[in-house]
Formats: structure tokens, C-alpha cells, sequence
């Protein structure tokens, strides 16, 4: 008799200690995936544009707009010819806190660019003022057009 009421205590005490159990919780961060295709085929609107933009080289990236490309894991970034300051493109970085860093970077570079057009193409100030750069997880979207609320719908779509 005794020997039953242990084992029905135990069955009891396994039951109570499933029934309890809640479900582990993890910490683990949900990875953000941008369809950048569809993000660069929107985005490249000419009408938004008033000047022509032709695809940049990496080397533009990291000696002109000096942004770290160590943490770029890819990219893709089309510019003017220099007399509007528009550009358009994202960035793939290694990690959300390297994508922090990039933002950071291309703030400054947004900034150093007024000062340089001030001079000889006041009428761009402007663009930048309303510049876009907008983070989504690793991602980032960089925009500099005549028509950028038109522009930021677009990047809305895909970076919020």
C-alpha cells in the first residue's frame, strides 16, 4: 500500500511539474530581410529625380563618403553628377550596431556635403536638408531627391 501512494505521489508530482512548465523565452533577435530589388526598382523613379543617377563605385563609399565599409556586407548607391547632391541606395551592414554606426557616418557625410554645395550649388542645400536615412534592423536606405516626401513613402514601405 505504501508503495502505491509513493508512486501515485510521484505521477502526481511529474504531472504538477509538466503542467507548470512555461515556454522558454529567448532573447534571440528576429533578422530583418528587405527585399532591396523591389526597394532600388521603387526608388529609382525618375520623376522623383532631376538629375540623372548612374550606379557609384565602392571606392566612392569608403573615399568620398568615408563610411566604414568594413562593416558593409553589400550595398548598392546610385548619385548624380554632382550639381544636385541626389542619391539613392541602401546598405546591407554586418550587424544592427554596425547599421547604427553607418547612420552616424552618413549624417556627417550629409552635413560636409552642405558645406561643400553652399558654395557652388546653393540650390541643392535643400536636398539635403530633407535627406533620408532610415535603419531597419542592418539595413539601411539613404535618399537625396528633389521630391522627398514622394521618396520617403517609398523607404516607409520598405524600413518601417
Amino acid at each position: 500500500m505504501k508503495k502505491l501512494i509513493i508512486l501515485l505521489l510521484a505521477i502526481l508530482t511529474l504531472f504538477l511539474l509538466v503542467s507548470c512548465k512555461g515556454e522558454a523565452k529567448t532573447d534571440t533577435p528576429v533578422e530583418v530581410v528587405i527585399d532591396t530589388d523591389a526597394f532600388l526598382k521603387k526608388i529609382e523613379q525618375p520623376d522623383l529625380y532631376v538629375d540623372t543617377l548612374g550606379v557609384t563605385r565602392e571606392s566612392v563609399i569608403s573615399q568620398v563618403m568615408f563610411l566604414s565599409v568594413n562593416k558593409i556586407e553589400s550595398s548598392a548607391l546610385f548619385m548624380g553628377t554632382g550639381f544636385t547632391g541626389e542619391a539613392y541606395g541602401y546598405f546591407k551592414c554586418t550587424s544592427e550596431e554596425d547599421a547604427a554606426i553607418i547612420v552616424e557616418e552618413l549624417k556627417t557625410f550629409v552635413e560636409d556635403q552642405k558645406g561643400i554645395y553652399i558654395s557652388y550649388a546653393p540650390d541643392a542645400i535643400p536636398h539635403f536638408d530633407s535627406a533620408i536615412i532610415k535603419q531597419k534592423g542592418s539595413y539601411i536606405a539613404y535618399v537625396v531627391a528633389d521630391k522627398n516626401i514622394e521618396a520617403n513613402k517609398i523607404v516607409e514601405e520598405f524600413f518601417s
